[in-house]
């Protein structure tokens, strides 16, 4: 198996292979083989040889975390997203604080079109590590997949104000500046079309768009204070027997 290791770091995906299958023979741990081999098909695209020797694996170990894991990502690279669900289900009955699992999970929701449940899934994992930055913009970008925007922008503010990670930090606040131009638009819409909502802009504007659930960065709200002073005079009036709550 070290040879196998030394070889594909050489680009000897062939030779390691063969390696493997010595390994195999001479009486080696065959789950760990498997895992190997399953990794090493992996690096040169074949998937579905990837997923046969992670199954099994699957099937040597059956509660080997490492087998199932290896199998979860085989499935999620050959878009098996069902399959990946039903695998890390199972690996939470074997470790049920297993963030891997639910990441994976996660993903596999979120391809499937299950925004509701990646986001139970996200929730989960923030419970289990509530200080992770990373956690809070996965959710954060689940939140805007389901155009929930004052929930992610929640996360979001959280994760650029609190994080130490720089990238994350950078990745956040250009999110919150997408979503500053989308709550300006429809801040922008709704005051010309709601007389109650335009008179709250004119005496309070961040506290207005707040009550209506579209909160805003610094750099936001210097845009909104900006708009009120120098262009919303100018917008068509409201219908004043009009309001929207």
């Amino acid at each position: 198996m070290r040879m196998a290791e030394r070889l594909c770091e050489n680009g000897d995906t062939a030779g390691a292979l063969v390696s493997l299958n010595k390994a195999l023979e001479q009486g080696a741990d065959a789950c760990e083989c498997y895992i190997r081999i399953a990794g090493v098909h992996m690096m040169v695209g074949r998937l579905e040889d990837a997923v046969a020797a992670a199954q099994q694996a699957v099937g040597l170990g059956p509660r080997r975390l490492a087998a199932r894991e290896t199998l979860a990502i085989m499935l999620t690279a050959s878009m098996d997203y069902a399959a990946v669900v039903e695998q890390c289900r199972a690996m939470l009955r074997i470790s049920p604080r297993n963030l891997t699992a639910r990441d994976l999970m996660m993903q596999a929701q979120m391809a499937l079109g299950r925004q509701s449940d990646a986001l139970g899934v996200a929730t989960d994992m923030i419970r289990l590590d509530p200080v992770s930055a990373l956690l809070r913009l996965k959710r954060a970008v689940i939140y805007l997949e389901m155009r929930q925007t004052a929930q992610a922008f929640a996360d979001l503010e959280m994760v650029a104000t609190q994080a130490d990670e720089p990238d994350l930090q950078a990745v956040a606040e250009s999110y919150m500046h997408t979503l500053d131009d989308f709550h300006l638009e429809c801040i922008e819409a709704l005051a010309a079309d709601d007389a109650l909502f335009r008179a709250q802009l004119g005496q309070d504007p961040e506290n207005a768009a707040d009550s209506r659930h579209m909160p805003l960065s610094p750099v936001g709200k210097s845009r909104l204070r900006h708009f009120c002073d120098n262009h919303l005079s100018s917008l068509p009036l409201p219908d004043p027997m009009r309001s929207y709550n």
